[in-house]
C-alpha cells in the first residue's frame, strides 16, 4: 500500500545500507531510504502496516519525496517552511506573481526583509532540488535500476542526472559497486541502447581491462586477452565490432596501444605512468 507522510523526525539510520527509522504525522516507519529525510519533509513510501512489540508500525520497501505539482501548493509548500513567513505574504505573493512567484523580488512585497527574502529562498532552492532529486530516482528506476541503484547515481550525479545517463547509460558503471553487467542486463535495453552501440562496445572494454587487471594486478593487458574477454561481455559481439571501437578509442587517446607487444592499458594511466618516469630520469 501507499502511504503519504511528514517526517517529524529522522530517529535512526543506518549509513552503509539507508536502513531507517522515521518519525513522521502517521507513526513510526521503518525501511530502507537513500537519503536523510529531514524534519517537514513529505514522502510517499511503499509497505504495509506492522506490528512490533505490540505497536503498529509501518514497514516500506521505497520511498520517494512527494513534491507538489501545481504552482500554487508548491508556494504554499515554501511559505509554511519558511520561518515567519504568514498567511498575509504568501498571498500577496500569489497576487503579485501568480505562477512565475519563483521570480519573487523582495521590494515587491510588504513587509518582506532580507533576512526573510533569503531564508525563503534557502528553503525554495532545497525544495526544488528534493523535486529533482525525486524526479531523477523514479526516472532511473522506471529504466530498470533498483532504488539503492537510482539513489547512487543520484549521489554521484546529483542535478545532471538524467542529462548524463539519458545521453549515456553506461555513465553508471562509474558509481562504485555496480559495473558493466549492471547496466548491461535490464537497464540499457530500456534507454534503446543495442548490441553493436559504441557505448556499449567501450563500457564493456573498460569494464574488460579492469576485470583483466584486478585478476593479475596489471594495468596492462594482452590483446588476445580484451579481445576474447570483451565478447564474452557483450555475448560473442563480432570481433570486427570491437576491434573498430579499440582502434577508435586508440585514436582518441582513451586506450594507448603498445603496438611491438600488442597490448593496451588505459590512456590515463599511460599519461600517468609516463608523468612518473620523466619525474624520476
Amino acid at each position: 500500500m501507499e502511504l503519504k507522510v511528514t517526517v517529524t523526525k529522522c530517529c535512526y539510520r543506518k549509513e552503509e545500507s539507508g536502513w531507517s527509522i522515521i518519525a513522521t504525522d502517521k507513526g513510526t516507519c521503518k525501511g530502507i531510504i537513500h537519503w536523510e529525510p529531514g524534519t517537514g519533509d513529505l514522502l510517499i513510501l511503499n509497505g504495509d502496516y506492522q506490528k512490533y512489540q505490540g505497536i503498529k508500525e509501518f514497514s516500506f520497501t521505497s520511498a520517494l519525496q512527494d513534491i507538489p505539482i501545481d504552482p500554487k501548493s508548491q508556494l504554499e509548500l515554501v511559505c509554511e517552511r519558511t520561518p515567519k513567513m504568514g498567511e498575509a505574504m504568501k498571498e500577496k505573493i500569489w497576487e503579485i506573481y501568480g505562477d512565475d512567484w519563483r521570480k519573487l523580488e523582495m521590494d515587491k512585497i510588504p513587509r518582506m526583509n532580507p533576512r526573510l527574502f533569503t531564508e525563503f529562498k534557502m528553503v525554495l532552492e532545497k525544495l526544488e532540488m528534493n523535486k529533482l532529486q525525486s524526479d531523477s530516482i523514479a526516472f532511473l528506476m522506471s529504466k530498470g535500476c533498483s532504488p539503492k541503484f537510482a539513489a547512487a547515481a543520484w549521489n554521484l550525479f546529483e542535478d545532471k542526472t538524467i542529462g548524463k545517463i539519458t545521453a549515456d547509460p553506461f555513465e553508471l558503471t562509474k558509481i562504485p559497486h555496480y559495473g558493466f553487467k549492471d547496466v548491461d542486463n535490464g537497464v540499457r535495453q530500456n534507454f534503446g541502447i543495442k548490441n553493436n552501440d559504441p557505448r556499449r562496445i567501450d563500457a564493456a572494454i573498460f569494464y574488460s581491462i579492469k576485470m583483466l587487471g584486478e585478476g593479475g594486478g596489471h594495468t596492462v593487458v594482452e590483446w588476445k586477452d580484451l579481445l576474447s574477454t570483451t565478447q564474452s561481455y557483450t555475448g560473442g559481439l563480432i570481433g570486427e565490432l570491437i576491434k573498430q571501437q579499440i582502434k577508435s578509442m586508440v585514436d582518441d587517446g582513451t586506450l594507448h596501444v603498445f603496438k611491438e607487444t600488442k597490448r593496451f592499458c588505459l590512456g590515463i594511466n599511460f599519461m600517468r605512468a609516463e608523468e612518473i618516469w620523466n619525474y624520476f630520469k
